[in-house]
């Protein structure tokens, strides 16, 4: 415990620190927000001048000296220490063989080590002798002490210092201004004034736009992977011209293609991610070596009109991002208190980070020693997709992603989706934001002759509950269908639907309602229908009150078959029925949410019916042998996926029960 004697002050914590501290001690272990930076040094380091530096750099920043209290306290201090003592750990490893695996595993050792926040310095340093003109310096750290525009401050100055150190010359430096005046500055804000400009902003968005999830396998060894992408020069250049002639940047760009990008693949034309703002504009005085963290990750929201230009949208959400320097600094989690997101869920699932010039290029811009270095920062983010780009010569972007929610194959997509977008943008500004194109020319082969190329012979004469009939002559005594203790043969089945279709007797084309819970009789009920030549529209008696009614009085049904009308077909005819129904016909009339959210009716004919049912029996190569699960609800399409593929091909249909969804168990145990 310290002393009060070794404090030199206290301050509340930034909007921004108080989120990472809540993120780190609810996820301890797993390595977020730890900072880890490899340094190559391809020059002969004085050790004890590069730790002096180091010591001098913490006694110039209070940030340096600070850890963080919570117990017992209404709300959560940094405690700014006096002097805090930071050991360089050093090893020489010029005699062992592969020196690199051996510093991957103390980088893998040093992340799992994590920080204890209660404790000062949050920082560890290590240097490892390759050879007499090869370091490897890693500095790990916290980042709820420093942001990304600090880490040039440091190192800049650190290798300033250490230079002066290391040819005993005198050391002056010029002041540095505490992190407490940004927290002392923001605390005087009135954050009530940007509620307007948020609340208009984030209009109309309930939840975060949803981000694909892979259908692929996925890497269980990590959480989180890095891929890496860069542009050529030529389109890099092409890119810069653009946004000079037009009064844009390249974030614009990089924001317009991810907007675009996260649009088409959610299916929403209003999209939310977050963008990071450097928040470096609060004081006047901004001396070149203010260090600490002061980004601030906020909303950045855009509706993409099909019908709007590129170019007049471009420009959109330049002003968007100019005006949101006004209200850059409001706290995150206000901004969700005023937004129409539930306060359970995240504001948006994705974050854009653009730098004008990553560190690395920006410290070797310097010349003369800084050319023999190298800087790579290791970090872990708490968001499922990050996207990171920074620009020299070429366009350089990174996606973090999630590896329980995408794979490589997703992520090498986004990347030509990304680069795609970007050409389509710049080749013709003035088309329709709905003309941009995401498909690369391997995808538009596809699209258009590999996966076009789908014609086969089906029957073109036949329904589907006629190729079921000829099922029944090749397997009548096998089981057809199965519901808790109950079972059909194809044969019964075959029989009890003919009772339903002659006891209906009606036209083709008739609309049938079709209100049967899971059961037996359900499909019994579909098949029946089907013979008849009617087309149902089904009705899941689960369904919300309102919704069925709407679609009883849209569909204009005409009959309603339901289980008291079902048990009124024991006495009717048996024998397949001979209806009049073309493969032209309607089969069911099925409805979706539609765009609007309003439910609209779809039209399946017959022949559409009979083409998808033969193709899934072919892809899934189902037989007699066969069990398939029919899980979906009769109201929606997937069931006549699960359904009519199984009873063509003589398996046997077994209908989900209601005690499944109580336990994964006891799923799995009845699908054995």
């Amino acid at each position: 415990m310290s002393t009060n004697d070794q404090i030199h002050e206290t301050y509340p914590l930034s909007p921004v620190q108080k989120g990472m501290l809540f993120h780190s001690l609810e996820q301890p272990n797993n390595g977020v927000y730890l900072q880890q930076f490899i340094c190559n040094l391809n020059e002969n380091i004085n050790i004890k001048a590069f730790e002096q530096a180091w010591q001098k750099i913490i006694e110039q920043y209070a940030v340096l000296r600070t850890g963080f209290q919570w117990q017992g306290l209404n709300e959560p201090q940094q405690i700014v220490y006096k002097q805090v003592n930071c050991p360089l750990h050093c090893e020489d490893w010029s005699d062992i063989d592969n020196p690199d695996i051996q510093l991957a595993a103390y980088l893998e050792s040093d992340k799992k080590q994590g920080f204890d926040l209660t404790e000062s310095p949050l920082i560890r340093l290590a240097l490892f002798k390759f050879s007499d003109n090869d370091y490897r310096f890693i500095w790990t750290h916290h980042h709820i002490i420093l942001d990304g525009r600090s880490y040039f401050i440091l190192f800049k100055e650190l290798f300033n210092i250490y230079r002066i150190f290391n040819e005993n010359k005198q050391l002056n430096l010029s002041k540095v201004y505490p992190y407490s005046e940004y927290i002392e500055w923001l605390e005087q804000q009135d954050f009530s004034k940007s509620e307007q400009f948020w609340r208009k902003s984030l209009s109309g968005v309930e939840a975060p736009t949803s981000l694909i999830k892979s259908a692929e396998s996925v890497v269980e060894e990590e959480a989180y992977l890095e891929k890496a992408y860069d542009l050529n020069e030529t389109l890099t250049e092409s890119l810069i011209f653009f946004v000079e002639q037009n009064g844009l940047t390249l974030n614009t760009l990089v924001q317009a293609a991810w907007a675009i990008l996260l649009s088409r693949y959610s299916g929403d034309d209003k999209v939310v991610f977050g963008a990071t703002r450097a928040c470096r504009h609060w004081t006047k005085i901004e001396p070149s070596n203010r260090a600490g963290i002061f980004i601030n990750t906020v909303p950045f929201c855009t509706k993409l009109d099909a019908n709007m230009d590129v170019l007049t949208w471009l420009n959109s959400l330049r002003r968007h991002w100019v005006e949101m320097r006004e209200h850059e600094h409001t706290p995150l989690t206000q901004i969700q208190q005023w937004s129409e997101v539930r306060a359970d869920s995240s504001l948006f699932d994705s974050i854009l980070v653009f730098e004008n010039a990553d560190l690395n290029s920006s410290l070797r811009a310097q010349g003369g020693d800084w050319e023999k270095r190298d800087f790579t920062l290791l970090q872990t983010t708490n968001y499922p997709l990050v996207l990171s780009a920074t620009v020299d010569s070429r366009l350089h972007l990174m996606l973090e992603y999630e590896t329980a929610r995408f794979d490589t194959g997703i992520i090498n997509r986004m990347f030509g989706h990304l680069q795609n977008i970007l050409i389509s943008i710049i080749a013709n500004p003035t088309q329709g934001l709905s003309e941009i194109s995401l498909l690369t020319k391997t995808e538009k082969d596809q699209l258009l002759v590999e996966w076009n190329n789908t014609a086969a012979d089906y029957p073109l004469d036949k329904c589907v509950h006629q190729l079921f009939e000829e099922q029944v002559e090749k397997t009548p005594d096998a089981i057809a269908v199965k519901f808790e203790n109950q079972e059909l043969t194809y044969r019964e089945l075959n029989a009890r639907a003919n009772q339903v279709a002659h006891h209906l007797d009606v036209k083709p084309d008739t609309l049938i309602g079709l209100s049967i819970e899971r059961s037996l009789e359900m499909i019994v009920g579909m098949l029946g229908i089907l013979k008849a030549g009617a087309a149902y529209v089904p009705l899941d008696p689960s369904y919300p009150e309102e919704r069925l009614n709407f679609i009883l009085e849209d569909s204009g049904i005409e009959v309603l078959l339901d289980k008291e009308r079902l048990a009124q077909i024991d006495e009717a005819n048996v024998e397949n029925p001979n209806a009049n129904v073309k493969p032209n016909n309607l089969a069911y009339v099925i409805y979706t949410s539609g765009s609007t959210g309003k439910p609209k009716g779809v039209l399946i004919e017959h022949q559409s019916l009979v083409n998808h049912t033969l193709s899934a029996s072919n892809t899934f190569e189902l037989n007699e042998n066969d069990r398939v699960l029919q899980f979906a609800s009769m109201s929606f399409d997937a069931a006549a996926e699960e359904i009519y593929p199984c009873l063509i091909t003589g398996a046997t249909l077994v209908l989900r029960t209601n005690e499944m969804l109580d336990s994964i168990s006891i799923f799995l145990q009845k699908c054995k």
